[in-house]
């Protein structure tokens, strides 16, 4: 039976960018083409192994997306931020950053900042002179981040008072 070593190159384990496989022999049959015992190849050297590369060829553009973080907490200039980055997914399933322009080309990017209001917050005024029996002041809600000025003071806690006792006969 004549013999021969062949080479077998196994298949890329990826369809684009860097691969490699290891490049090993094995004994076959010349007449048959089948894969015989290594011992029939006998006293020819066999083939040393070696790795290789496969598919070379770049990978097509993987997709990209902009992603948006949380708006932060109200400032005191009525502005909110946000991180907004551009971010595309590897060939292995990771993400990574990058160039905000490769984004850009498929979508508008999302806003980073907006106008806020902070709710409200309670604004009073001095007090006035006591008359025969009280004192007295304006207390509102106020939200300076807003164009009326009108506050939401739900969180900003118990109204303070408008009138205080000058003498005992002033109650609340």
């Amino acid at each position: 039976m004549e013999v021969k070593w062949v080479r077998v190159t196994p298949p890329c384990p990826v369809s684009c960018g860097r691969g490699s496989v290891v490049v090993s022999s094995e004994c076959r049959s010349i007449a048959a083409n089948t894969v015989v015992d290594d011992l029939e190849c006998g006293e020819m050297p066999r083939p040393l192994n070696y790795r290789e590369r496969c598919n070379t060829p770049s990978c097509p553009a993987l997709p990209v997306r902009w992603d948006v973080g949380a708006y932060g907490a109200c400032a005191e200039s009525c502005r909110q931020t946000r991180e907004v980055s551009c971010k595309q997914k590897t060939g292995d399933r990771r993400i990574r950053p990058v160039s905000q322009h490769l984004c850009r080309v498929r979508r508008k990017k999302p806003e980073e900042e907006r106008h806020c209001s902070a709710g409200g917050v309670w604004d009073t005024s001095a007090w006035s002179e006591c008359s025969n029996s009280c004192g007295r002041r304006i207390v509102k809600c106020v939200d300076p981040c807003r164009e009326n000025g009108k506050g939401d003071c739900q969180s900003a806690g118990p109204k303070p008072p408008h009138r205080k006792a000058c003498d005992e006969k002033c109650r609340e």
